[in-house]
């Protein structure tokens, strides 16, 4: 994924494509950090309801959820499907990143086909998102609330 971000990042279209979707962040970034806050207050608190520690090493997993969120986002929400649109258009734009997405998710991560296919889905949904708020930050809240949903523990070593 990081590669796949590095390359996005270094496309031409890259910065414009960032000043558009962030323009609302800084505009109103007091607004953005309170509901950074809610979000990360309602990770704990879920946590805490749920028995999980709030430890040192789901905090950095938080993080790291969030580190993903922005990278996924930035690269196949934003930067990929802009450099396609001039080419394709707009709708296969998002279609053609989101598979690339679920690609990376299949061979690199080697998730089951089912679960590629919720990440395409998935993707299109933020995809959509993205093209009727132009606000990239929304859209890296929505992926950071929903992967912790799914994930909400750092993954545990296998023994066997």
């Amino acid at each position: 994924m990081g590669l796949a971000a590095l390359v996005c990042l270094l496309m031409p279209i890259a910065t414009e494509s960032i000043q558009w979707s962030t323009a609302s962040v800084l505009g109103d970034y007091p607004r953005y950090f309170v509901i950074g806050s809610m979000l990360v207050i309602f990770f704990l608190g879920y946590l805490r309801v749920r028995g999980y520690s709030t430890d040192g090493r789901e905090l950095f997993w938080l993080v790291y959820l969030l580190f993903i969120s922005i990278v996924e986002e930035f690269a196949f929400r934003l930067i990929l499907p802009s450099f396609l649109m001039v080419p394709v258009g707009v709708i296969p734009a998002a279609i053609l990143s989101n598979l690339v997405f679920a690609s990376v998710h299949f061979f690199t991560l080697r998730w089951r086909l089912a679960n590629c296919v919720g990440v395409f889905l998935g993707g299109l949904g933020l995809s959509r998102l993205l093209g009727t708020t132009e606000d990239i930050i929304l859209v890296i809240g929505v992926h950071w609330l929903v992967t912790f949903l799914n994930t909400p523990t750092a993954p545990t070593k296998q023994t066997g």
